[in-house]
């Protein structure tokens, strides 16, 4: 069991002094209820927590569209899934979006299972990503196989990667209820524990090899995701590289089975290995394509697993790596490979520039939280805001857009597309009345300063003073986010004239109808 919060020490973003993988797993599987057909059994994951699978806890994996043969995930970029470089995997994710939206193709009583991933990576995800969103399409769903396609973009929009799942038809397994109840922990989920980032990569005269020696000789830290997997550095040699993880029930996508997106990262992980023992001082890997066969269903039954890998081919800065995963009982489980580069390790900027670009602003505001608050209680109202902060989430991920920060009752989001911010903050009144939250919210389109993360400029303020003055349940915006979504059907009518505060001249604003 999680120790109580009293023996951790921790308030607010806590740490675990144990190991993820040897806490008690939370979670269900809603996915697993065989009598209902696929789709309704992956809409029953929007909104909900308890029930999403452990592999989706874990991570902060949230489906939040859901159409036929289509499934949009996102996923936060925490510190959690940084492996030593500070880079973001992605396997995980793609392949559980990839899974979801086949299975919104299945009939009652059948399920599926991923048997081969290849990805294709067009940009790295770091920690200022800040979220990624995956969405997955079934582009061909047979009685026995099925085909996925799945994108996977950052918060601003950029692609990250390309992957095709080939999907298999499985029985639905047995698991999962209606019940929502879950006990009380001590911590939040893994994903949202603040875990220490890993010392900055100061590569050596030796380059990448030195650093995997100081992984396997415990001078140099592992990345948080594979240290709270268990993972135990076993082998390296020249062109060799071997890992150990736990089959953790953290890992299930369904009850009693790892997800195949856990045995690919494991794979990716080993194979980099492998590669950064070739590479040359001042080079660094680049990995073009991994591809991964999933043989065989791997049970949670907390013995290791075991990866092995080695570099075949190496033919001046290209690389062929290929790996094979095995069970406790020596039965291999999957086989991957992928083809890497090794260009020159790029050198890093001293100050980071900002981007000025132009972006719709969106603010929202709780109305009444202070008074609320104080009615509802502490422990009421943070499950309220919880409720509150999850729901906003959702409609940023669906309309695409990027959540700068919460200014704790309220979010600072941005939109590429004005009519999506619209579209998104009607989405977010509606949702919110319904669990008995009044919100307002403002919206404008401007010329923005995107640095380190944050976004200002005289945009932002502009954004933040009509919402002031938006009345509850109220979506207001300036004429110029008006203008712009000209001819995208939203209706809106006129809300007079306005002074905003700290700003000069009249302001025009319009109420959005619905």
């Amino acid at each position: 069991m999680v120790s109580s919060p009293s023996a951790l020490g921790f308030s607010g973003v806590q740490q675990c002094p144990v190991a993820v993988w040897r806490e008690q797993v939370r979670g269900g599987f809603v996915i697993g209820r065989s009598l209902l057909p696929g789709a309704d059994r992956v809409r029953a994951l929007v909104g909900t927590s308890e029930r999403l699978p452990p592999v989706l806890r874990l991570t902060g994996i949230r489906p939040s569209q859901v159409g036929p043969g289509s499934v949009t995930c996102s996923m936060p970029v925490s510190t959690l899934m940084l492996d030593p470089m500070r880079l973001v995997d992605v396997f995980i994710l793609a392949e559980a979006t990839a899974t979801l939206a086949a299975l919104t193709g299945s009939p009652p009583g059948l399920a599926v299972r991923c048997a081969a991933l290849s990805i294709h990576h067009e940009r790295v995800a770091t920690l200022d990503a800040e979220s990624l969103l995956a969405r997955g399409v079934l582009v061909h769903s047979g009685r026995t196989y099925g085909l996925v396609e799945v994108t996977v973009e950052d918060g601003r929009g950029r692609p990250v990667t390309r992957a095709m799942a080939s999907m298999v038809t499985v029985d639905a397994p047995d698991g999962g209820t209606d019940d929502e109840s879950e006990p009380r922990w001590a911590t939040p989920d893994p994903w949202q524990r603040d875990y220490p980032l890993s010392d900055p990569v100061v590569l050596g005269e030796r380059g990448p090899a030195e650093l995997m020696e100081g992984l396997h000789d415990g001078t140099r830290s592992p990345g948080a995701i594979q240290r709270e997997l268990g993972i135990e550095y076993t082998e390296m040699g020249v062109g060799t590289h071997a890992l150990t993880m736990p089959a953790s029930g953290w890992l299930c996508d369904s009850p009693d089975r790892v997800a195949g997106g856990a045995v690919a990262a494991m794979t990716a992980w080993t194979m980099a290995g492998a590669a950064a023992t070739l590479i040359s001082p001042g080079r660094r890997i680049a990995v073009l394509e991994h591809h991964v066969q999933l043989l065989r269903e791997v049970p949670a039954d907390g013995h290791r697993l075991l990866v092995r890998a080695r570099v075949t081919h190496q033919v001046g800065d290209f690389l062929i790596t290929t790996a094979d995963a095995s069970d406790a009982m020596g039965n291999v489980v999957a086989t991957a490979g992928f083809t890497s580069i090794s260009p020159p390790t790029e050198q890093q900027p001293t100050e980071r520039k900002s981007d000025r670009m132009l972006a719709t602003i969106l603010f929202s505001d709780i109305v009444g939280s202070t008074d609320q608050a104080l009615s509802l209680g502490d422990e009421a109202w943070q499950r309220l805001l919880a409720r509150h902060h999850q729901i906003v989430r959702r409609h940023i991920g669906t309309f695409r857009g990027r959540e700068v920060k919460t200014t704790g009752d309220g979010f600072l989001v941005t939109f590429e597309a004005p009519a999506r911010g619209v579209q998104c903050a009607t989405a977010i009144i509606r949702s919110l009345q319904e669990v008995g939250v009044r919100v307002r919210v403002g919206l404008h389109t401007g010329e923005c300063e995107f640095s380190d993360g944050d976004v200002s400029g005289v945009a932002v303020h502009a954004a933040a003073r009509i919402q002031s003055v938006a009345e509850p349940g109220q979506v207001l915006v300036s004429q110029t986010v008006r203008d712009l979504t000209a001819g995208s059907g939203l209706i809106y009518q006129d809300a007079g004239e306005h002074e905003l505060k700290g700003l000069t001249g009249i302001w025009q604003l319009f109420e959005v109808r619905t």
